[in-house]
């Protein structure tokens, strides 16, 4: 039981007043977007987190108050956080083995994990030898070994490809059931949330919103925010009358309709309002033939802009005034076909105009709030909330935020050249999480250390994002260093003394860039245009052949959007070197006034990939891309490898990643060598460049001297260094970005 739950970090409330009841045996999903505070609820629980306030009561005790080792909870994590030098038998016995049981209580609790989990035969495998399936079922044997008595999952099966993701969501629900063990389980997967939970907790903002069972959410969402979560995603405003047990309803680009009340209509949260929102999902509208009306069923009329096959069905955009709509239907209809859209009755949700309760989260928020949300990571000894014996050896202790292939490349590549360079150092990795979430939990895991007194902190490197980098300056958790190292004189881009407003010269060392670019294929625009002005006339006599994901789905359309800003708005540097001045809003709002007239001319794409999937089939000639995504995918075949990369006037923007040095690392000194190494012309390429397609952290003539010809063309035939120097800019300030997102959305995408 939670009761009144705070949890605090700085000045920033990220749970307040949370009260959940769990069950004993219950599994209960806590579902929300990147931010919403539930990787912070599970964390607090698990004792990682500093509780400012409330209570967290288990059989019977409190528990807030207890260190993580005696909170009888184990956790399970996003980046599996197994030890790489052991096998999968001792991986699942560490938690025992620091707890010291005996060696046959040992040996026969992990052969009992092993066969709970399919595991038997793989005992003695290195875990570096198994598979992605394999390694999950390893830590959840791990957890479970030293049967606790809270079960803490904290998005176990985002890693894994979708056939195996869906085989381990049944085999954990069952294993769940069948030990009756009370389970937590972080997920942003709805179906995973339905599949797996007993009852689900919608949470934003750091409150629970809904708790309800599946079949509860799905059918009763309680606001426009739960149904838009929940799939219901398609919004049309209507104007209502009430008659006698029915509703008569009209939207703007539709025709009226009579909608009965009961179990046969709508579902309505409160009472009937002149003005409401209906939701509905794309699986429950239907494309009608001409003429058709059937009776309690709401019309709408539009065009068919893009389709998609989703392999037993099309899924149709219709464009209404102003908006889209996703429909599916059995067979497709052709773009530009005009259609009526007929969704009944039984299959919207209403809402009053104005009472959106949590409004669903939009582009800017999920953006300023990704770096609030997976767990971190820290390795088998915090997971338990035991450490290792001291050993001979010296062990350097990297954290990364992203992606597993960074934690990969630091435990695969960089640290055994270290290890061979500085001989009796073991140089260990662990990951926070994929995507920019895991810079908020390296900040968190520092600051909880600084607060409690901690004179030599366990983290001897972290990479970070930038916005957590100031954030980590400004709060004097990270040391200045890299005027110490040699590889420090090697950097003079912006980036590496401005972190989105803050000054951070000396603290970071960039570890690598990623860029945006205009993707085109030579065929098509023989021409590519040089600037933003270029582009717009472009696209006025090349219409429908330039495509972006505008500011949902990915940080391309984000970035392109940022770009578009600073070359229509007069404002120099100021958006991207402050100081903030709100006063600026109407000069960014009237920057994108001409977005909205440029964007009826375009592709609105799915996201990054989805830019570059329409690229790749010839839907479209031209749109921003990732470059690192961009030569992965055609070194993959998945790109048509005649396309090419160039970067538009004033600039597009790019962002890196850092090295930075904590306060008070154990191995300081150590902990420099290592940047030192890792930045060192030959590291950055071979690994930065020729194994990941990034731009390097450090100038790139000095890369140069040591890439092979071919490895350097492939990187830099399209935007040359010169040219990324002066159109590679940094994205705006983080006041001015959150700006910018919601000025996109009153003005262009509404």
């Amino acid at each position: 039981m939670i009761e009144r739950l705070v949890v605090r970090f700085g000045r920033t409330t990220v749970l307040e007043d949370l009260d959940l009841a769990v069950a004993e045996g219950e599994l209960v999903a806590l579902l929300g977007a990147s931010g919403c505070g539930k990787t912070t609820l599970l964390r607090a629980v698990a004792g990682f987190a500093p509780v400012a306030a409330g209570r967290i009561v288990v059989g019977g005790q409190e528990i807030q108050h207890l260190p993580p080792e005696r909170r009888e909870a184990a956790l399970v994590f996003q980046s599996y956080a197994l030890w790489p030098h052991m096998s999968a038998a001792r991986n699942i016995g560490f938690g025992l083995e620091v707890r010291r049981r005996p060696r046959a209580e040992i040996r026969a609790r992990v052969d009992e994990m092993l066969r709970l989990l399919g595991l038997e035969g793989l005992g003695e495998r290195n875990v570096t030898q198994l598979s992605g399936g394999q390694r999950q079922r390893v830590a959840l044997g791990r957890a479970l070994a030293i049967e606790p008595r809270l079960l803490l999952l904290d998005e176990p099966l985002s890693n894994l490809d979708a056939r195996i993701r869906h085989e381990l969501r049944h085999e954990i629900r069952s294993l769940q059931r069948r030990l009756g063990i009370t389970a937590l389980h972080v997920t942003h997967d709805r179906e995973e949330a339905m599949v797996m939970a007993d009852r689900i907790a919608v949470m934003d903002r750091g409150r629970i919103v809904q708790l309800d069972t599946p079949e509860g959410l799905w059918h009763r969402p309680a606001s426009p925010f739960v149904a838009a979560f929940m799939g219901a995603d398609n919004r049309v405003e209507l104007a209502v009358e009430t008659a006698e047990r029915a509703l008569r309803v009209r939207a703007a680009e539709g025709t009226p309709a009579l909608l009965p009340l009961g179990p046969a209509g709508p579902h309505l949260a409160g009472r009937p309002t002149a003005r409401m929102v209906a939701h509905f999902r794309s699986a429950a509208a239907r494309l009608l033939g001409p003429g058709a009306a059937p009776a309690g069923t709401l019309l709408l009329h539009g065009t068919i802009e893009q389709t998609a096959y989703l392999g037993d069905l099309w899924r149709h955009t219709v464009g209404l005034e102003g908006r889209t709509l996703l429909v599916d239907h059995p067979e497709r209809v052709a773009p530009g076909t005009t259609v009526a859209v007929g969704v009944p009755a039984s299959a919207l949700h209403l809402f009053p105009v104005g009472d959106a309760g949590s409004p669903a989260p939009t582009a800017e928020e999920e953006t300023a709030r990704m770096e609030r949300r997976s767990l971190l990571a820290a390795g088998a000894a915090i997971l338990i909330g035991a450490s290792l014996p001291a050993a001979a050896e010296t062990t350097l202790n990297v954290i990364t935020a992203g992606d597993q292939n960074m934690v990969d490349y630091v435990n695969d590549f960089l640290g055994p050249r270290f290890e061979k360079l500085v001989p009796g150092v073991r140089v260990r990795a662990a990951g926070t999480g994929p995507g920019d979430a895991g810079s908020q939990k390296i900040y968190e895991k520092l600051a909880a250390q600084a607060q409690a007194g901690v004179t030599a902190w366990d983290v001897d490197v972290a990479v970070v994002h930038q916005r957590m980098a100031g954030q980590m300056v400004k709060e004097n958790l990270l040391a200045r260093y890299r005027h110490e190292i040699a590889t420090g004189k090697l950097v003079t881009r912006e980036t590496a003394e401005n972190a989105l407003g803050q000054p951070v010269g000396g603290y970071v060392m960039p570890m690598f860039h990623s860029q945006i670019a205009l993707a085109y294929n030579p065929a098509l625009v023989p021409n590519p245009p040089k600037s933003y002005a270029e582009l717009a006339e472009w696209v006025k006599k090349n219409p429908k052949q330039f495509g972006y994901n505008g500011i949902k789905g990915g940080m391309s359309g984000v970035g392109f959007v940022m770009g578009w800003v600073a070359a229509h708005a007069d404002l120099g540097r100021k958006l991207e070197t402050g100081p903030y001045d709100p006063a600026l809003k109407p000069e960014i709002e009237k920057a994108l006034a001409g977005l909205k007239e440029f964007n009826r001319a375009v592709i609105l794409t799915p996201g990054n990939a989805g830019t570059l999937d329409a690229l790749n089939r010839g839907e479209i000639a031209m749109g921003p891309v990732w470059v690192d995504m961009f030569y992965t995918w055609q070194a993959d075949g998945r790109l048509n490898p005649a396309l090419k990369l160039t970067l538009l006037g004033p600039g597009l923007p790019g962002q890196p990643m850092y090295y930075v040095l904590p306060a008070k690392a154990a191995n300081a000194e150590l902990a420099k060598k290592f940047i030192e190494f890792a930045t060192s012309p030959e590291i950055q390429a071979e690994g930065i460049v020729k194994r990941f397609n990034w731009y390097p952290g450090i100038d790139a003539q000095h890369v140069r001297a040591v890439l092979d010809e071919a490895s350097w063309n492939k990187l830099f035939t399209d935007i040359a260094p010169e040219e990324l120097a002066s159109k590679g800019r940094p994205f705006p300030l983080t006041q001015y970005f959150s700006d910018i997102l919601e000025a996109y959305e009153r003005t262009v995408a509404n």
